[in-house]
C-alpha cells in the first residue's frame, strides 16, 4: 500500500512540473518581445549632440534618430513599380539628427555621423546623399571624434544652410518678371475667351532681295568740286559768218 502511494507522489510531482513548464512557454509565447533601451543617444551621439547646439544657437532645434521616409517624400505620376523600388530604398536608413528651425519646423539640413578613419579621408558617399540631392534636402556627414571644434561645426553646417538658400533664391522668380508673365497670360486667357485673336507680335522687317535681270540705276554721288573732271571746253568767236537760211522746198 505504500507502494501505491509513493507511485502517486511521484505522478503528481511530474504532472506538477509539466504544468509549470507549459505555462511559461506560453507566457514566452503570448508575450510582446520588447525591451526598453537604457539611453536614447550612443555616447557618440550624446558627445556630438551638445556641441551642433551650442553651434547653431537657439534659432534651431536638433531632433535626433529620425527616419529618412518620415521627412522624404515621393513625387506624383509614379507607377507602382517605380513607388515600391523608392520605398525599397529608403528602407529604414535614418538621419542621426534633423536641424529645424525654432519658429516654424522647417527642415534646414540633415547631419549623420561617420565612424572614425585614421587616414582623414572625407566620409564615404552611398544611396543617402543621393536620395537627400534628388529631394533638395542638404545633408552633410561629419567623422566621429573624441573631442569637436564648436567653430569648424558651425561653418560646415552653415555653409551646407547657406547652400540651399542660395539654391532657393536661384529658383524663385524675380517678382517683376512675374508679375508681367501672369499679366500676360491673363490677357491671352482674356482674348480667347471673347473670340479675340491674341496680339501678334512685331514681325522683324524683311530685307528685300534683288530681282533677277532687272538692274537699279542709281545717282551718282558727289561729295564735292574736287571729284567733278573737268570736260572740253568750247569759244565762240563773234566774226563768224551769218548762216544763210535753207532753200525752200520746191513743190
Amino acid at each position: 500500500m505504500g507502494y501505491f502511494y509513493f507511485l502517486l507522489g511521484v505522478a503528481a510531482i511530474l504532472v506538477l512540473s509539466m504544468l509549470l513548464s507549459l505555462r511559461k512557454s506560453l507566457k514566452r509565447q503570448f508575450a510582446l518581445p520588447y525591451v526598453a533601451d537604457r539611453t536614447f543617444f550612443t555616447p557618440e551621439q550624446r558627445a556630438f549632440v551638445s556641441v551642433l547646439e551650442r553651434a547653431l544657437g537657439t534659432d534651431y532645434r536638433v531632433c535626433a534618430k529620425v527616419r529618412v521616409a518620415d521627412v522624404v517624400g515621393l513625387r506624383g505620376r509614379l507607377s507602382r513599380d517605380d513607388q515600391e523600388r523608392a520605398y525599397q530604398r529608403l528602407g529604414e536608413r535614418r538621419f542621426d539628427f534633423l536641424v529645424c528651425a525654432a519658429d516654424t519646423s522647417a527642415i534646414v539640413c540633415a547631419v549623420n555621423l561617420a565612424p572614425r578613419s585614421r587616414r582623414g579621408k572625407p566620409p564615404p558617399k552611398d544611396i543617402l546623399d543621393r536620395i537627400c540631392a534628388a529631394a533638395g534636402l542638404p545633408f552633410v556627414r561629419i567623422r566621429e571624434r573624441d573631442a569637436y571644434a564648436l567653430d569648424e561645426v558651425a561653418a560646415i553646417v552653415s555653409d551646407v544652410m547657406q547652400h540651399r538658400k542660395a539654391s532657393e533664391r536661384d529658383a524663385v522668380l524675380p517678382h517683376a518678371e512675374a508679375e508681367a508673365m501672369l499679366q500676360g497670360l491673363s490677357k491671352s486667357i482674356l482674348g480667347e475667351e471673347r473670340g479675340a485673336r491674341p496680339a501678334r507680335a512685331p514681325e522683324s522687317p524683311r530685307r528685300r532681295e534683288p530681282e533677277v535681270g532687272v538692274s537699279k540705276r542709281r545717282d551718282p554721288l558727289i561729295l564735292g568740286r574736287e571729284d567733278i573732271e573737268d570736260g572740253p571746253s568750247f569759244t565762240i568767236q563773234d566774226d563768224l559768218d551769218e548762216v544763210s537760211p535753207r532753200p525752200g522746198r520746191r513743190r
